[in-house]
């Protein structure tokens, strides 16, 4: 299934980077770029809040995710 939405996320995430990170720090080598890039996805994941998730952080959102996976396969047992 095509979702045409996606073109757009991918410029957002793309504009993020250019305006946080890209035009705000100068990064001699690829490695500094490496690093800084690790950084940016630590920050953003544990302190950007989504709306569309009524405002929490990607991190919070992964980890109640797992939990709801966690219990869905819990109750999917068979008994032995």
């Amino acid at each position: 299934m095509r979702q045409p939405e996606g073109n757009g996320v991918t410029e957002r995430v793309i504009k993020t980077l250019k305006e946080q990170l890209h035009w705000i720090r100068y990064f001699p080598t690829i490695e500094a770029l490496r690093k800084g890039l690790a950084e940016f996805a630590d920050l953003y994941n544990a302190s950007w809040l989504r709306e569309r998730h009524e405002h929490k952080t990607p991190n919070q959102i992964r980890a109640e995710q797992r939990a709801l996976a966690t219990e869905a396969a819990t109750e999917l047992k068979l008994p032995a």
